[in-house]
């Protein structure tokens, strides 16, 4: 039984108790006991359930974290061994085997020596605005009405 059924026949159960003031009939005593027993099992089980995704979600982060860093450490050692062949080859040198070929390409880029002196139509402007929900959410427990923003309220569960 699944703990939707369990619940729809413990409410049924409290609704006889309740006309019955109180009262537990002989015939549903035990019937109660078991669905109160199932259902705790169940609420358990959940909870459980809940408890090892969430140990498997912080497992698998700190994983991907170690994963990180193995392939920056990988990066470095492939950038070191790339700037050793440079150094064995000497610049501008080919170099072809079977299992590979080194040549040279070449690239460009811009450096930047003194932003002040960039004539205005190779500057472009951005302009960031960004809605400051901490001040709003202080204004708004300070019964200050800030119009288009409101204050919700949630409840969540807390497992320990």
């Amino acid at each position: 039984m699944n703990l939707y059924d369990i619940d729809l026949e413990y409410k049924e159960i409290q609704e006889i108790i309740e006309e019955n003031e109180g009262i537990i009939p002989e015939d549903l005593e035990k019937k109660f006991e078991e669905l109160c027993s199932d259902r705790t099992k169940k609420i358990e089980n959940i909870i459980k359930f809940i408890k090892n995704l969430e140990l498997y979600s912080k497992t698998a982060k700190n994983e991907a974290e170690k994963l990180q860093d193995k392939s920056k450490s990988a990066q470095k050692k492939a950038d070191y061994f790339r700037n050793l062949l440079t150094i064995v080859l000497g610049e501008g040198n080919k170099w072809k085997s079977t299992i590979a070929s080194v040549s040279w390409g070449s690239s460009s880029s811009v450096e930047i020596i003194d932003e002040k002196l960039i004539p205005e139509n190779y500057v472009q402007k951005v302009v960031e605005e960004k809605i400051d929900k901490i001040a709003i959410k202080a204004a708004i427990n300070s019964n200050i009405d800030v119009p288009g923003a409101k204050l919700n309220t949630s409840k969540y569960i807390k497992i320990n």
